[in-house]
């Protein structure tokens, strides 16, 4: 028999692990991709003829200028597709932010998979940080979205936390 911290974090880590995989597979409904941009010139159509929750409206929130000044560092590469913004900060470092597959009320998934949690003010209508996984998940209006910080070849400018905040209320604030 395991001990029950054993089990937890086995069980933690399938459940972080299936959320992860649904939400980069997962486009939201009514969703459509939107042209990748790879060439440092973001996303210029300003979400001209996006759904409502695509990535084109999502994605054309922030300016890659705008996440280059809030990260401290040049973004070198995006991608939108599907209700999912990548930048990509140097040579190998990321910037996602994204629609989460449904709509988390209260945030109660993300608190189940998050070790150590703060609740975040100021980022749409609740937020809660998660050092353990790098991201902000918050709530505005019916959608959930998440800042996800992977830096692994350099280290951030300022604190992630601070990053993934500022990056999130930009999105809030323009939604």
């Amino acid at each position: 028999m395991r001990p029950s911290s054993t089990c937890r974090s086995l069980w933690l880590t399938a459940l972080v692990t299936t959320l992860v995989l649904a939400g980069c597979s997962g486009a939201q409904p009514g969703s459509t991709a939107v042209a990748e941009s790879s060439d440092g010139g973001g996303d210029d159509d300003g979400g001209n003829g996006a759904a409502p929750g695509a990535g084109g409206e999502l994605c054309a929130l922030l300016t890659e200028e705008e996440v280059a000044a809030i990260a401290g560092a040049d973004v070198t590469a995006s991608e939108f597709v599907d209700g999912d913004c990548d930048y990509t900060i140097g040579d190998a470092d990321s910037i996602n932010v994204r629609y989460e597959s449904s709509f988390d009320p209260n945030l109660e998934t993300a608190r189940l998979i998050c070790e150590g949690s703060e609740d975040v003010s100021g980022v749409g209508d609740q937020a809660l940080w998660c050092p353990n996984f790098n991201v902000l998940f918050f709530n505005k209006g019916d959608k959930s979205l998440a800042v996800q910080m992977l830096y692994m070849l350099s280290e951030p400018a300022r604190e992630l936390k601070d990053i993934a905040t500022d990056i999130g209320t930009a999105v809030a604030n323009g939604l």
